[in-house]
């Protein structure tokens, strides 16, 4: 009797010894699950503890070189989509006179059409930020400007293209207002006011980096994501609108690819020099601003937190 009791305990201790080394079998797989899938995910939020080089850490895990890059489909989509996107942002630019209503409802419209297949940068300034905070390849980065500059150039020539073909305006109509379709080009820069162009160019450029970045958080809705943009561009175009009225001149374009479809850099009115620093550099740089200081504030934020 005694030895049925022991054999009957030594087989219940043996079981629960059974489930228990299976219990902490599963609890490790499941942690090794969970750590592959964190180090998989792609987050826009600082992934370590310094400031400098949370600005830096790589936030995005596809290994992206010029030898393997293009035997994606996915990435020839991508630039078509970069390329159609920025075309049709600089013709409703260019049509419809920077007018912050509309451009505000342009942005998320383009932005929701080709986000899934692009992330809808649709300017220089964004991919730039975007590749400078590790958010996205460098390789990626220089070609979907490239695909930018494409779309507005061609969006340039077509909309030039029409106008060429639209017949002269007689005297007769034009004492009755009529005036021949003109596009929306860049004015000269005001007379000692070439420093306060690139100063708008370069607040609205942080502007529309800080929404980008911000709006990030929101990747899983695209509708959120695009209204978030598309608040922050509008909120750029007005800034320039108001600032360039206060200065008495000047234009503004807050993207290098539109500006270079308008012809900033070869504008007889604007010298070349000036047109790369105001138009380029000012805006870029803006974009790079805008991102670390998105990271400034959400790695400052988590360490209150914490």
């Amino acid at each position: 009797m005694a030895t049925k009791k022991a054999k009957t305990a030594s087989k219940s201790k043996s079981s629960a010894a059974t489930k228990t080394q299976k219990a902490k079998t599963t609890t490790s797989s499941i942690k090794k699950k969970t750590e592959t899938l964190k180090a998989e995910t792609f987050t826009a939020t600082p992934q370590q503890s310094g400031l400098v080089k949370s600005f830096f850490s790589k936030k995005y895990t596809e290994t992206e070189d010029a030898s393997t890059i293009f035997q994606r489909p996915a990435f020839i989509g991508a630039l078509v989509a970069e390329i159609i996107g920025v075309f049709l942002l600089t013709t409703l630019f260019l049509m419809l006179q920077a007018n912050p209503h509309f451009i505000w409802l342009s942005v998320i419209g383009v932005t929701i059409l080709v986000y899934s297949i692009s992330g809808a940068n649709l300017n220089p300034l964004v991919t730039l930020g975007l590749a400078v905070t590790r958010r996205i390849s460098a390789i990626r980065a220089v070609f979907y400007i490239l695909a930018q500059a494409i779309g507005a150039m061609l969006a340039f020539v077509m909309l030039r293209s029409f106008i060429s073909v639209h017949p002269e305006v007689s005297a007769e109509m034009a004492q009755f207002g009529q005036h021949a379709p003109e596009l929306f080009t860049m004015l000269p820069l005001p007379a000692d006011g070439e420093w306060h162009v690139l100063a708008i160019e370069l607040i609205g450029a942080i502007i529309i980096g800080l929404f980008f970045a911000r709006a990030l958080q929101y990747r899983k809705s695209v509708f959120t994501f695009a209204a978030t943009v598309g608040l922050g561009v509008s909120a750029a175009v007005i800034f320039a609108s108001v600032a360039t009225m206060f200065i008495g001149g000047g234009s503004f374009a807050l993207n290098p690819a539109i500006a270079l479809s308008m012809e900033a850099f070869n504008n007889d009115a604007i010298a070349l020099n000036w047109g790369l620093l105001v138009y380029l550099i000012a805006p870029l740089a803006g974009g790079i601003i805008g991102f670390i200081l998105n990271d400034i504030l959400a790695t400052s934020t988590n360490t209150l937190e914490k």
